[in-house]
């Protein structure tokens, strides 16, 4: 019968056991290995996807669409740019015709008394004094200060108007040079979409039947495409611009 040396099987026990160690290690290891794998697959598919979904490109029918809302926007822009500066021009000349049959001071100012004959303001709205001139000192036959005030109202409302509609029509501009880009995503086109919608006054419609579009444009005096033609959005300036 064989002896067995106990320092021998000591030494038998722990190369075993350092054995299935190292064994159980590895297969941690490798397990760990695949996890981190599969963690980092994911993560580049999701990627790819979100890359997929931005890369999109918006339909030519979709362009299409969004460039004609544009178009019928800028075209009630022009037509509201024309008819406001026709009403400023008349304005002003209401303006004038009541400047000239006003009541002058000898220094050439020209004075206005009040409907209730209590007051007297001067063309820039300054109150006149009655030391300087009472309004009995003023014929009945000149125009009012409540009229002549009204005006400028009227003046000042048209302006803010005309500002709104150029400065809109501006941005129509704008938002059609960003369409125009190639390869326009869906997503871009989405914004420029939202875009437009935010940015258009509560005072503009927008048809969207193209028959009633055509009803309108057809009675337009100038069209979208003349305006163009003739670089009109350049020369649409607001009121004492150069």
């Amino acid at each position: 019968m064989q002896t067995l040396d106990p320092i021998q099987l000591r030494k038998e026990f722990v190369l075993r056991a350092n054995n299935r160690i190292r064994r159980e290690q590895g297969h941690e290891q490798h397990k760990d290995r695949d996890k981190r794998q599969r963690r980092k697959d994911k993560e580049a598919q999701d990627e790819f996807d979100d890359l997929i979904q931005v890369a999109v490109l918006a339909t030519t029918e979709h362009v299409a669409q969004f460039q004609n809302r544009l178009d019928d926007y800028e075209r009630q822009a022009v037509e509201r740019i024309l008819m406001l500066q026709q009403q400023r021009d008349q304005k002003l000349a209401e303006r004038e015709s009541l400047l000239e049959a006003a009541h002058t001071l000898p220094g050439g100012t020209r004075v206005f008394k009040t409907e209730d004959n209590q007051k007297v303001f001067d063309e820039h709205g300054t109150e006149i004094g009655a030391d300087i001139l009472s309004p009995d000192q003023i014929g009945d036959d000149r125009p009012k200060w409540d009229q002549f005030s009204d005006v400028e109202g009227d003046i000042q409302d048209i302006d803010e108007a005309l500002a709104e509609a150029i400065t809109f029509q501006e941005k129509i501009e704008a938002l059609r040079s960003r369409s125009e880009a190639n390869e326009l995503t869906q997503d871009e086109l989405d914004a420029l979409e939202q875009e437009l919608d935010d940015i258009v006054p509560d005072s503009f419609e927008h048809e969207n039947a193209a028959s009633e579009q055509d009803a309108t444009h057809t009675q337009t005096e100038v069209g979208l495409g003349d305006v163009r033609d003739q670089g009109y959005p350049k020369t649409i300036k607001l009121p004492g611009q150069l």
